[in-house]
């Protein structure tokens, strides 16, 4: 195609692409552009075949895009979406939102390829699972309280405040108080405070010690527990304690305690010469005796031989008796030997009565037990060297007197030959006389 001929086909499609009324442009214009594209094509007699298919498209015909090798796109399949919510195969994203979507992304690291997320929680832990190389969530959540729960993590603030008011763990040196410490029993502000007995008790000092009670034993000259009871049913006779057989007790020790905090007991204590069935009046050595809340009063006696009982009583429940003696396997003497009821009648007041005859030398002592609920008793004990009740003298007499419900124990030690009385005498009825050797 000549120059000229090329000139005039461009200058006719440009004229076309003009908006109506234009005036159309100059084929001369065109020659410098038609000689360019015969230069490149090989001349104006050359094969055309490019260049009929490019004056073809500019004609306005179809057919010369496929040809040149590939297909462009539509410019209305361009997404700007940086989500790529569509989904689709046939839009294109733009470089930008291309980047927004990437940005979102977490990227991926050598040790974390994947997110396996089925369902959160806020406050959830997240766990790291090495073999999947995933994060994947957990059951478990963080909280600030504790609870008895297994699916949830407390912070380290809460198991704090929880624990900060526990004891500490004991060490190896800390289960003993020195020499130098002070050991306080009861309050110290001289002020009772109405939940103990006297203003307590303070041990202090270098070498001050307390003998600790090792509880029952069972080898022969051991100080041990022999009984110890709560009273479960008020104003009914319970056995603390009876011998057994081939056994004496030295110096038994009876420790009775009022726990109950605003009232009053009244306590009887027996020690019956048999079992609970032969307890008789002259068997008391405590009968009504009054207990304040939170008192606690010893009563020592000189000695139990085979089959003794202690039997004891109170009018409230919250009364604890807690027997204690050292256990000989050998008889010492020490025992209880005689007793005797002033009843008013078969033994009448003011009438002297043999309490024991001695059967060998011995010392004696005496338990009084006034149990008039409402008199003082006047009696009087004589240690008689004579077997006869008639022959006692006024100065072997010794007086003594017994307030309501009161008891005596008269530790005389007194030296006594064989064949001797023991008397016995009372002013009142409901008095009674148990007499104990000691050696």
């Amino acid at each position: 195609m000549t120059n000229e001929a090329l000139a005039a086909l461009i200058a006719a499609n440009y004229t076309a692409m003009l908006p109506p009324g234009s005036a159309p442009p100059d084929p001369a214009y065109c020659l410098p552009m038609a000689a360019a594209i015969n230069a490149a094509v090989g001349g104006a007699s050359a094969n055309h075949s490019v260049l009929n298919q490019l004056a073809y498209a500019v004609a306005g015909h179809t057919g010369f895009q496929p040809a040149i090798g590939y297909t462009p796109e539509n410019v209305a399949n361009k997404d700007t979406d940086g989500t790529l919510a569509a989904n689709s195969d046939v839009k294109y994203p733009s470089q930008k939102a291309t980047k927004t979507y990437a940005d979102a992304k977490i990227a991926k690291t050598t040790n974390i390829t994947a997110l396996n997320e089925t369902g959160i929680a806020d406050g959830q832990i997240a766990l790291f699972n090495k073999t999947n190389k995933d994060i994947r969530t957990s059951s478990k959540t963080i909280v600030t309280t504790l609870g008895a729960d297994d699916t949830t993590v407390p912070t380290s603030k809460a198991v704090k405040d929880v624990t900060d008011g526990k004891e500490p763990t004991k060490g190896a040196d800390d289960n003993y108080v020195t020499d130098a410490d002070a050991i306080v029993i009861g309050n110290t502000s001289g002020t009772n405070t109405g939940d103990q007995q006297g203003d307590g008790i303070t041990i202090t000092g270098a070498g001050t010690a307390i003998d600790p009670f090792v509880g029952a034993g069972t080898a022969a000259g051991d100080f041990q527990r022999l009984g110890v009871a709560a009273i479960a049913v008020i104003d009914t006779d319970e056995t603390l304690y009876t011998v057994p057989a081939l056994t004496y007790i030295r110096s038994p020790k009876l420790y009775i305690t009022n726990t109950n905090g605003g009232l009053t007991a009244k306590v009887k204590v027996a020690h019956v010469d048999g079992a609970i069935g032969a307890l008789a009046d002259e068997d008391y050595i405590l009968y009504n005796d009054y207990f304040l809340p939170y008192e606690t009063k010893i009563i020592e006696l000189d000695g139990m031989i085979a089959t003794d009982t202690i039997i004891i009583t109170s009018s409230q429940l919250l009364v604890n008796f807690d027997l204690c003696g050292e256990v000989l396997a050998a008889d010492v003497n020490m025992k209880r030997v005689d007793a005797i009821d002033i009843d008013g009648a078969g033994n009448l007041v003011d009438t002297d009565y043999v309490a024991w005859l001695t059967t060998r030398a011995c010392k004696v002592n005496m338990l009084v037990c006034n149990r008039n609920g409402g008199d003082v008793a006047e009696v009087q004990i004589a240690y008689i060297d004579d077997n006869i009740i008639g022959s006692i003298l006024d100065e072997e007499r010794k007086y003594f007197t017994l307030d309501v419900n009161q008891t005596l124990f008269l530790e005389m030690d007194m030296n006594m030959e064989d064949d001797k009385v023991v008397s016995f005498r009372s002013n009142m009825a409901n008095v009674n006389c148990i007499v104990y050797t000691v050696a």
